[in-house]
């Protein structure tokens, strides 16, 4: 693995970067018993993963940032006896997502008042996919995104308070996946949500 990490513009820029190769032997994987009764490892054989992963963080003044970042991962299998004349090698690991994505922004307002500090206002951008759940890569989660927002405001005496909402548009996605006793079952990323938090430092 190789990487970095940068400052730059009087620190208003921030930047880490990494390139990763692994190979891997005699590799196993937990697999759901045919009787649907817990879990087993099994032996995968070989394995090859590479990729990269780059993220920013860019303030041009106190009162507005921007981050984000982006990771790439090629991850298959180089030899894979699924047994009874079964061949896996070259199909995706399961469970790594090829590409994930994340962004957010928010700019701040700053008071001079007895009783608020500072009014925040800020997005964010989730991805990810695709994402395959079995060896034989026969289910699998395409790309999906999510987008939130946040309106936060500082109180005196330590008080803030957070209006949020997640999922705003309501997509629908897989968050993970097995089959056992022959039949497949999926757990359901949480739909739109929206709630306030309360936070109080003594």
């Amino acid at each position: 693995e190789l990487g970095t990490h940068f400052n730059l513009f009087g620190d208003r820029l921030q930047a880490d970067a990494a390139l990763f190769y692994q190979h891997t032997r005699d590799q196993q994987i937990a697999r759901f018993a045919a009787s649907g009764m817990g879990r087993m490892m099994v032996n995968a054989g070989k394995s090859e993963s590479y990729g990269a992963e780059l993220s920013l963080r860019y303030m041009p003044s106190r009162h507005f940032t921007l981050a984000g970042s982006y990771g790439y991962t090629h991850a298959k299998f180089t030899e894979y006896d699924g047994g009874k004349g079964i061949d896996y090698s070259g199909n995706y690991i399961p469970f790594v997502p090829q590409h994930t994505v994340h962004a957010d922004a928010a700019y701040t307002w700053f008071f001079q008042s007895r009783w608020a500090r500072s009014l925040s206002l800020g997005a964010t951008y989730q991805g990810a996919g695709r994402i395959y759940w079995t060896e034989a890569n026969d289910a699998r989660q395409s790309f999906y995104s999510l987008l939130g927002a946040r309106l936060s405001m500082q109180l005196a005496g330590g008080v803030g308070v957070t209006l949020w909402g997640k999922n705003l548009t309501d997509t629908d996605y897989d968050t993970f996946y097995f089959e056992s006793v022959n039949r497949g079952f999926a757990q359901r990323g949480k739909p739109l949500q929206v709630g306030i938090d309360l936070r109080v430092n003594f």
